[in-house]
């Protein structure tokens, strides 16, 4: 039996392998469902042609599909196929009955799983419902009792940023920017004075709205908040916008779409039915209408520096800016690597550029990212700019005296995070453990939450671990190898020279955000737990002289993927030179 949700070692290499090409298939089908409305700003913010895949599944089952044919078919065996989603099994099995094959694909999903899948966009209904009271009410609140006359330079730049809960300095609620690390306390004041935060709130709860709205209403630092522009209407349009989506899906789907030989129509309308209300969308919708009240007030804007990761949410903001206000420049800034076979939503097509969700131009992080990014759309605009977030690997020196300090580094999915955390208790349960474990949890994460859950699944009552909650860049100043996994601090460990063990086998893809021209000699994936403390020892014994060779490989990746923030390459990208 083949269970295409739960691969083995084996079949999960060859199921990654395969993605880029599949992703081309996928982008053209995308790409054709979205010129069905090609002029319908909610059809093209939908979650279907997000391309996300926290909003869609299409990527995920077209390479499932992809496998199945391709690798397990090709053998002409009968074949017994598991899944945990219905409408795939159901596809599955037509393409069996219609091609001949003497196959079967059956269905196995808990209850609970497939009730919260039923009750997805009541769910999403909810937290939007509260999140927009939250937003509009605070936000009207405090401008009332806090207002201020702000006089604003004559030319304005905004730089499009987030306000998570760790975004503002616990001793003196200064706002700390954690996605333009240190690029505008570097300017002077006349400089600085143009640019504005436009921020997105995301992670809070009710509480927390009034909480960072008073925060933000007394900073010195220029902030715009797109809440003092929008309508209590556009909210109300916006939603219903949404709502139709459901109706404009049903008359597309009805005529039959293939992928691979599979007819999956079924399956779009099932996929969108279940994720048309979404945050994502909504909030896509409300940045292209503030856009457009922006048009109406007096403000003289020269240009937009959108932290683009090419979700519909900014989609929204760069139509928004290229429809009302054509003359401002756009710039996207990429700061960060990941997994670009699993985000294929990073990499835009030529469709989005085409239909203007594209900025003027890109900037990434590292001359070896501008082929990435470029994949799907060579007509794309791509510049180098500053690695503001981690400016810190450059001045990173390699401790002569090794601690023994091990860290786990979480990414920002819970359910990865619990996983993660379960591994490295099978992997060094039984052993002496000689070394110090740490736990370095994702800002967005709780850190009592995290502490609570391996206390209650550790597997020895003398294994005991710390939360550090301070910054990676200290973090990394006293560890000895770093476990990660679905996280960009596994690249930062090695460009630091740090020995770093990648966890696989928590899905069928590999979420691996380590680019394939980095040399593996100086990392380790481990999908068997049995294997985890042998390489921790490994690597805790390695003697100055090597640790001396992998910072110098580290250095190499630097120098690719990571440019150098000073202040004359901070000024080019800010425009100001």
């Amino acid at each position: 039996m083949i269970d295409l949700d739960n691969l083995s070692p084996k079949n999960t290499e060859r199921f990654n392998e395969n993605i880029p090409l599949v992703s081309l298939k996928y982008n053209k089908i995308i790409s054709d469902i979205s010129d069905y409305y090609p002029h319908d700003l909610s059809w093209q913010l939908s979650s279907i042609i997000s391309r996300h895949p926290s909003l869609t599944k299409i990527h995920r089952r077209c390479c499932q599909l992809f496998f199945l044919k391709n690798f397990i078919l090709k053998k002409n065996d009968p074949v017994f196929i598991k899944s945990n989603d219905k409408i795939l099994s159901r596809i599955i099995n037509n393409y069996f009955k219609e091609n001949k094959y003497n196959s079967k694909s059956i269905f196995e999903q808990k209850m609970f799983d497939r009730l919260m899948e039923k009750l997805r966009p009541i769910k999403s209904t909810v937290l939007i419902l509260s999140n927009v009271f939250s937003e509009y009410l605070f936000s009207r609140f405090t401008r009332f009792f806090f207002f201020k006359i702000k006089i604003y330079p004559k030319s304005i730049s905004l730089i499009d940023t987030f306000v998570i809960p760790s975004s503002f300095n616990s001793n003196n609620s200064t706002y700390s920017d954690r996605y333009y690390t240190g690029a505008l306390s570097s300017l002077n004041s006349d400089d600085r004075d143009i640019f504005f935060y436009l921020p997105t709130f995301v992670g809070l709860n009710i509480l927390q709205y009034l909480k960072y709205f008073l925060k933000i209403r007394n900073q010195s630092d220029n902030f715009i908040l797109k809440e003092d522009y929008l309508h209590l209407r556009d909210y109300i349009s916006a939603f219903l916008e949404m709502l139709k989506l459901r109706g404009k899906a049903k008359k597309i789907f009805g005529a039959p779409i293939f992928f691979e030989g599979f007819e999956i129509s079924k399956y779009l309308l099932y996929d969108i039915k279940n994720s048309f209300i979404n945050e994502q969308t909504y909030r896509g919708l409300l940045n292209y209408k503030f856009v457009s009240r922006l048009k109406d007030s007096n403000l003289d804007i020269c240009s937009l520096i959108d932290w683009n990761e090419n979700q519909v949410g900014d989609r929204g903001l760069v139509k928004g800016f290229y429809d009302h206000l054509p003359q401002v420049k756009i710039m996207g800034y990429q700061g960060f690597i990941v997994d670009y076979d699993y985000h294929v939503y990073l990499k835009p097509t030529e469709n989005e550029f085409d239909k203007g969700f594209v900025p003027h131009v890109y900037h990434v992080i590292g001359n070896g990212l501008i082929h990435t990014i470029k994949e799907y759309c060579q007509n794309l605009t791509i510049n180098v700019a500053p690695a503001f977030r981690y400016q810190h690997v450059w001045n990173y020196e390699n401790q002569k005296k090794v601690s023994r300090n091990v860290v786990i580094s979480l990414p920002i999915e819970n359910k990865i995070a619990f996983k993660m955390m379960k591994f490295v208790n099978e992997g060094i349960q039984g052993n002496n453990i000689n070394f110090q474990l740490f736990i370095k949890p994702h800002p967005l994460h709780n850190s009592s939450k995290i502490k609570k859950y391996w206390d209650k699944h550790k597997n020895q009552d003398d294994l005991k671990i710390d939360i550090l909650n301070q910054s990676f860049e200290h973090v990394l100043s006293t560890t000895d190898v770093l476990i990660s996994s679905y996280s960009s601090t596994s690249i930062e460990s090695l460009i630091c020279g740090i020995p770093t063990i990648i966890l696989k086998g928590f899905d069928i893809f590999d979420h691996n955000p380590i680019p394939n021209d980095i040399d593996e000699e100086f990392l380790f994936y481990s999908n068997e737990p049995r294997l985890l403390y042998d390489i921790i020892q490994k690597f805790l014994n390695y003697d100055y002289h090597k640790r001396m060779e992998f910072q110098k490989n580290g250095e190499k990746i630097r120098s690719k993927y990571f440019h150098h923030c000073d202040l004359s390459s901070t000024y080019k990208f800010l425009g100001l030179s």
